[in-house]
Parts: structure tokens; C-alpha cells; sequence
């Protein structure tokens, strides 16, 4: 699955437009639309559209299906559980 599709299916989820989905990733409309066709959308831009769509990214292992990490925008504070 490509940035395109991938972008397009969040989108629709929300029920938004990717003019929309660019506002809330901080960038403007055509910029972020030539990344999307490129498939040069950063790891930055869409972890920050998910976040203020509520959503999470979940990494697993594909061997396991067990999930590894998630990820999501922080307000800038280190939020690491201590030890």
C-alpha cells in the first residue's frame, strides 16, 4: 500500500478531504499533495495528522504478530515510563 492509498483511506475514514488531512499536518495543500504522489510523505507529517485525528500508528512484527511499539506526536516532553 502507497502514501496515496494509505492517505486516502484515512481520509475517508474521518470523512475529511486531503486538503483537510494537510491543514492538520501543518503543511500546505499542494505541497503535501505532491508528497503524497511522490510517496515522499515524511514519518513527521503523518504521525502528526494521525494524532490530531486521534488515531495511533501500531508497529508489529510481522513473524509474531505481536505489536512492538506505537506511535504518536507528544507535546514535546519525554513521556518514557521510568525504570
Amino acid at each position: 500500500m502507497d502514501n496515496k492509498q494509505i492517505i486516502n483511506m484515512i481520509c475517508a475514514y474521518k470523512n475529511i478531504s486531503q486538503a483537510q488531512a494537510a491543514r492538520l499536518a501543518g503543511r500546505p495543500a499542494q505541497s503535501f499533495n505532491y508528497s503524497i504522489k511522490h510517496n515522499n510523505i515524511t514519518l513527521d507529517d503523518f504521525i502528526k495528522l494521525c494524532d490530531k485525528l486521534s488515531l495511533c500508528i501500531d508497529v508489529a512484527d510481522k513473524a509474531t504478530g505481536g505489536k512492538v511499539l506505537t506511535l504518536q506526536a507528544t507535546d514535546g516532553k519525554d513521556n518514557t515510563p521510568a525504570n
